[in-house]
């Protein structure tokens, strides 16, 4: 650990500040709080402590906490893309790394593996920046870290343009009638016009559907139900579901489960079927997330407040859903466009 000193800041009111080196070789500093130097010297010691505790945290050993904690916490599908960035991460690293020696230039160059060596896309290079930001968040507020090494990273601009793909009213019907199971058709009809992820679709259960309300409960329940923003809500049961959940019903097992095997278990995933039927109609730029993008896209577009889609869609600010009021008009452009009306 690099030795500290005190200075005191004329800009700050004559306070103590507590500074040294950081790995990079870059000064850092600590307010003390206190303009008599005895006192400060005192809370160096204390700041000198926590830096000697931070020294000493392994980075295996603290990406495992981590994970450990977040099992309870996120979907299984987040759990298991959060363990792959921190593991992919880890891996470039020296072994018996410690949390504090990762710098800004250490995540920089894991960025730029992804993206030229690896060849990943921008919103996956995007995806693993904000899963170790996250993770250094934590090793911050548990003193086990000093900074957060990401905050010097920029995320790339930009997300991938099938990102932000529409499924026309031509294109779903074309993946409805390739979609050969009955089941497959409820899931793709509750993504397209109900908004419900994919791994919310699964966890659905009969008593979750209210067909005389006309609304679907979208429950957080850990261990067994989670939701991406951890939190139960209500969204609408689209009306050409509720003849598909009928038919379903007298031909599902017999279980809580709305999506289950023959022998009453819920199904893991839907997301084969789901892909199958769209590549058999042809679409090699569509996936199933695109089917929830869309109706909120159209929500947006029809003057739904954007509070109300908020909630509906389980976004876990008012700032993701405004994205899409941009997108919205940039659907509607490319539309005139097409029709040779700009």
């Amino acid at each position: 650990m690099t030795p500290s000193w005190l200075a005191r800041r004329k800009d700050k009111d004559g306070i103590y500040y507590v500074h040294w080196k950081d790995a990079e070789g870059r000064t850092q500093r600590r307010s003390t709080g206190k303009r008599n130097l005895s006192e400060a010297r005192l809370r160096q010691a204390e700041i000198d402590a926590r830096r000697a505790l931070v020294q000493d945290t392994a980075l295996s050993k603290a990406v495992e906490r981590y994970l450990e904690l977040s099992q309870t916490r996120v979907t299984p599908l987040y759990y298991s893309n959060l363990r792959t960035y921190l593991k992919v991460f880890s891996d470039r690293l020296e072994e018996g790394a410690r949390v504090e020696e990762v710098s800004s230039k250490e995540i920089a160059r894991f960025k730029e593996y992804l993206l030229l060596e690896q060849k990943r896309s921008r919103t996956t290079v995007n995806h693993y920046l904000s899963g170790l930001r996250q993770f250094f968040e934590w090793a911050v507020e548990t003193g086990r870290a000093i900074r957060n090494p990401v905050e010097g990273v920029r995320r790339i601009p930009g997300s991938a343009p099938c990102r932000e793909r529409i499924v026309t009213d031509e294109e779903f019907k074309a993946i409805f009638s390739n979609a050969k199971l009955l089941y497959t058709r409820l899931a793709l009809t509750l993504m397209r016009y109900g908004g419900l992820r994919n791994g919310e679709v699964v966890n659905l259960q009969w008593k979750d559907i209210d067909e005389e309300k006309g609304l679907i409960r979208v429950v957080h329940q850990p261990p067994e139900r989670r939701t991406k923003s951890g939190k139960t809500r209500l969204t609408l049961l689209p009306q050409p579901a509720c003849g598909l959940l009928r038919q379903w019903q007298k031909k599902a097992a017999d279980s809580k489960w709305v999506f289950a095997h023959c022998n009453g278990q819920r199904m893991d995933s839907l997301n084969k079927s789901l892909s199958t039927a769209i590549r058999n109609a042809g679409f090699k730029d569509i996936t199933p997330y695109h089917l929830r993008h869309t109706f909120v896209t159209e929500m947006i577009g029809s003057g739904v407040d954007p509070v109300a889609v908020m909630q509906m869609a389980g976004h876990s600010s008012l700032r993701v859903t405004e994205r899409y009021t941009h997108l919205h008009w940039d659907h509607i452009e490319s539309a005139l466009k097409r029709a040779g009306m700009r």
